[in-house]
């Protein structure tokens, strides 16, 4: 977006808020003298109006962050915050995706877990809580260090409730570590490792930031959301995105992809290919944006100089060619330490306590690195602070980078947000106008003909509601969506089953997806002699390898298996959303001629052209589990060789030697095996079980939400019906009254009536502005 683009918007922007207000006066009018009807639910037209209004002034702009582990993707988002807010640490932090509010207002940060949330964790301390009793905190300890706090807190029972909100940042910083590490000590005390993909709706953070201008500028007429998400290559984690970092991917206009420059290069570059895909295959290219982080490490030396790593990264990701710049070059720790001591000077630390301040001890540790020269850094003024600090953020890659995203962040949300208001300004204005026409007209009308058409329009809202009780029962509308979905369920059954079936096997029969799945389980158990078909026996020596084995045949088929009930989840939610659209089509059809025929019949009656409603069509987890190789025991019996004390000879009966005897001895040899063909069965099951649970969860979903748009389409028509039943009751009510308060309703509507064309006018002006501006 140009900034003569940009420049439009936030005129249009302006324009549209600007006649929002306007057009609320004049509504609240209408409604306190009741010229106008409420809509649906007894809600008013203007209680409508001000909540559109209000989103068209908040403009959220949601930004989600993706890396691989360690990238710097923490340090990245403190750094635009402009504190540390995130908790960090050495080994990989986030496993939940946790929704980041800049706010205006907030004077501290504020963390809140929607109620589902919070019942959700509660659940899996519940879960975690009694896997702990019997296991050796020490080595549990000495294998997961980074869980040593959570683990001692559980232990003596100073962990507590998870709170529904938390203010300050230390009390933030420690719940955002407890759910965490709550993730992350479920995987390893054998809850099922898709915990993460479980979570209904991500915590939301809101919290204060420092204003600077690219940030300043750029949200004036909205509200940043950055979205922190976990890496998609943590071990140990579920290995794929979650159901709740993919909704975030998909609600997004921009989404940033973080890598590492030190990783860059060679086999990293194929890493970095893989860790995409599904982020791609989820978004498209054209939402992607690309942060190369730690760019500060670049050496003089046989390093890529900014075009060749931007060209680089543009290649291996295919990013368009046109439009804004996509790959950004930053130093997060970096900004990170400039916008700390930026932060602490607009907050009122003075000159002489910046020594003993850690944020300015940090910076001057980067600027100079010369400990007897860094000394000299203390005695500078604030002023000359703020100068080096703002050299350093300038430097680090930043500005380019807010600038550049939260500019086509506004530029994809606002045409989308105006045109929603715009469209709703006009379904407004054409209600209002609508009524007051009609109420001017009828009043001068011949009584009879009013009570006529009264008397219609009853008769129509019967048959409106005989139409909604027509509606098929739920039972009935769920037998529909399983005739529906039975094909994408049969073929995820049929691939699931092809995979399991060849499972350790070295076929050739698979291609593509499968057959990579396939050759990565085949390859632990290459040139081991099987016993029989499918099962390898281990040693007792082997007891480790025969683990490991089966551990990375369960989980890479576990991952493929899951792929496979995540492909179907997609296909089958885009076949319920147009399968629930074809049902609303299927009311529409059946109530639009009920519709017709009242407008047609009012408008001939009264002289009038009324405006019809526009139609409005909207568009689990597979448990890995814990398994082991089966323990056999085998009773043998080996020779033993040994010796025993005698008399070398009768007549050396003072001289004694050893002999060596044999003798027959039984023991018990353990053998571990790793059973394909028992493998097979229980993933199998575990299959089925997963897919009947989506299934279910599908329908139960889907039947709510069909059930919910019938029965919100029903309420708009009714409210159409409604609002002209209501303009010639009062027209009846006129009647009553003495000549003076009708001569002064008739002036009040006609002053409505021409307010709401001047409106209109307005609006379709807008609206040719918006189509050019979002075409362009």
């Amino acid at each position: 977006m140009d900034t003569q683009q940009a420049q439009s918007m936030d005129q249009l922007q302006a324009d549209v808020l600007r006649l929002l207000d306007e057009l609320i006066v004049t509504v609240e009018d209408a409604e306190k003298d009741q010229l106008i009807a409420p809509v649906a639910d007894d809600r008013p037209h203007s209680a409508a109006l001000r909540a559109e209004a209000d989103a068209v002034r908040r403009l959220e702009l949601r930004m989600p962050i993706v890396a691989p582990m360690k990238a710097g993707k923490s340090t990245l988002i403190n750094a635009i915050v402009g504190h540390e807010l995130l908790p960090a640490r050495a080994l990989a932090m986030t496993t939940l995706p946790t929704q980041i509010e800049l706010s205006d207002t907030a004077e501290r940060p504020t963390l809140r877990l929607p109620t589902q949330t919070q019942d959700f964790f509660r659940q899996l301390l519940n879960t975690v809580r009694p896997k702990l009793p019997g296991r050796r905190l020490d080595e549990l300890v000495r294998a997961h260090p980074h869980l040593g706090g959570v683990l001692g807190r559980l232990n003596d029972g100073r962990f507590g409730d998870i709170p529904a909100e938390v203010v300050g940042h230390g009390e933030v910083q420690q719940v955002l570590t407890d759910i965490n590490d709550l993730v992350r000590l479920a995987a390893v005390v054998g809850v099922p490792d898709d915990t993460a993909g479980s979570l209904p709706q991500a915590p939301v953070l809101r919290t204060p930031y420092r204003r600077r201008p690219e940030l300043q500028e750029s949200t004036a007429q909205g509200r940043l959301a950055i979205v922190d998400t976990p890496g998609p290559d943590e071990q140990g984690m579920a290995p794929r995105l979650t159901n709740a970092v993919g909704a975030e991917l998909r609600r997004s206009h921009v989404v940033l992809i973080v890598l590492d420059y030190t990783r860059m290069g060679g086999e990293a570059d194929a890493k970095v290919l893989k860790l995409a895909e599904p982020i791609l295959d989820m978004i498209g290219r054209d939402k992607l944006y690309v942060v190369v982080n730690k760019i500060d490490q670049r050496s003089e030396q046989g390093s890529l100089p900014t075009a060749e790593l931007r060209q680089l990264v543009s290649s291996l990701l295919d990013l368009p060619d046109s439009g804004p710049a996509r790959v950004f070059e930053t130093s997060a720790h970096r900004a990170l330490a400039a916008a700390r001591v930026l932060t602490a000077i607009d907050a009122g630390v003075r000159a002489e306590q910046t020594a003993d301040h850690a944020a300015f001890r940090s910076l001057a540790e980067l600027v100079e690195p010369i400990v007897r020269r860094r000394a000299r850094m203390f005695t500078l003024s604030i002023t000359d602070w703020r100068e080096e600090a703002q050299a350093v953020w300038d430097e680090s890659g930043l500005p380019e980078l807010l600038e550049g995203t939260v500019t086509e962040l506004r530029r994809q949300a606002m045409p989308m947000v105006l045109t929603s208001a715009v469209a709703k300004l006009q379904a407004a204005v054409g209600v209002v106008g609508d009524a007051a026409r009609l109420r001017l007209k009828a009043a001068t009308a011949d009584r009879a003909k009013v009570e006529s058409e009264l008397n219609s329009l009853r008769r129509e809202m019967v048959k409106l509601e005989n139409q909604r009780a027509a509606v098929p029962k739920s039972g009935d509308l769920m037998k529909n969506l399983d005739r529906h979905l039975r094909g994408k369920l049969d073929d995820c059954r049929a691939e699931a089953s092809r995979l399991i079936k060849n499972l350790g096997t070295d076929t050739d029969d698979e291609r593509g997806f499968l057959r990579g799945v396939l050759s990565k389980v085949f390859s632990p158990l290459k040139g081991r002699k099987q016993r029989s078909e499918g099962v390898y026996a281990y040693d007792e020596h082997e007891k480790g390898a025969a683990q490991a084995t089966l551990n990375e045949i369960n989980g890479t088929a576990t991952a493929a298996l899951r792929s496979l009930l995540d492909k179907a989840r997609n296909d089958m939610i885009t076949a319920s959303a147009e399968w629930t659209r074809q049902r609303i089509v299927e009311q529409e059809t059946a109530v639009r001629p009920i519709l017709d025929s009242a407008t047609r019949r009012l408008g001939v009656a009264f002289d009038l052209q009324l405006q019809l409603p526009a139609p409005e069509f909207s568009a689990a987890r597979l448990d890995q589990g814990s398994r082991q190789p089966k323990q056999e025991e085998h009773q043998r019996t080996r020779t033993e060789i040994y010796h025993e004390e005698v008399r070398l000879a009768r007549y050396l009966w003072f001289k004694k030697g050893l002999k060596e005897r044999t003798r027959e001895v039984s023991y018990v040899e353990h053998t571990y095996v790793v059973s394909i063909p028992q493998l097979r069965d229980e993933l199998n099951a575990s299959f089925k079980e997963a897919l009947n649970d989506l299934t279910l969860e599908l329908q139960a979903y889907v039947s709510d939400d069909v059930a919910t748009q019938i029965a919100d389409y029903y309420r708009r028509m009714d409210a159409f019906m409604t609002q002209h039943q209501h303009s010639l009751k009062q027209v009846q009510a006129d009647w009553s009254a003495d000549d003076q308060h009708r001569a002064r309703v008739q002036d009040r509507v006609k002053a409505l009536a021409q307010v709401v064309e001047q409106h209109r006018g307005q609006l379709a002006a807008l609206a040719g502005q918006l189509a050019r501006g979002h075409s362009a």
